[in-house]
């Protein structure tokens, strides 16, 4: 599984970066958009067809999903504390793709089963957060009815050791946006694996 996460501000080519991120059969974007007001996330949203929607994750005005037809809901470490299991196992039955946040693989093997995947962070130094040191996670007593998505420094040149280390996919945001050439760095994700 390969992941594109929205930075906090727009990129100047963000549409046909993401468009070309979907070429990747098993790519997702996640909007991260937290101090965006719901009429922002709406008129990003109109922006894509039925088909992309499908490949979307809203992080946050969850609400707005229904009215776009988007199944996968994301909730942070935050977030998932704060919410009642009962009603997370209710979106899953409702048929929502659900995904959350984690850093402690304590905490990932700790989570509902109504979740379809979690990032696990940091694996490597981040990119776009400073200071935002890797952590060697021992994946071994993992478990694996949850997918374990790698997030934290993920690039082109190690995206391929997060599958030896134990993961199921990765997570890009700097690796992608701070680059010099976000669709030479697209063009190679969509050929890894």
């Amino acid at each position: 599984m390969k992941i594109l996460l929205s930075t906090s501000n727009p990129h100047p080519q963000e549409m046909d970066i993401i468009r070309s991120f979907f070429k990747n059969e098993d790519a997702l974007f996640h909007l991260r958009r937290y101090d965006w007001e719901e009429g922002q996330v709406a008129d990003f949203l109109s922006q894509f067809t039925n088909e992309e929607l499908e490949k979307i994750v809203l992080n946050h005005h969850h609400f707005l999903a229904t009215e776009f037809g988007i199944n996968r809901l994301h909730f942070s470490e935050q977030a998932r504390r704060e919410i009642d299991e009962e009603k997370l196992q209710r979106f899953a039955d409702a048929g929502f793709i659900l995904s959350t946040s984690v850093h402690e693989l304590e905490s990932f093997n700790k989570l509902p089963a109504c979740f379809t995947y979690a990032f696990l962070s940091p694996v490597f130094d981040s990119i776009s957060k400073e200071g935002y040191k890797a952590v060697n996670f021992d994946l071994s007593h993992r478990r694996i009815d949850i997918q374990l998505i790698g997030l934290g420094g993920v690039t082109v040149e190690n995206f391929g050791s997060l599958i030896t280390m134990g993961f199921d996919g990765g997570a890009v945001l700097g690796g992608v946006w701070n680059s010099e050439n976000p669709f030479k760095v697209i063009d190679s994700l969509v050929k890894i694996l």
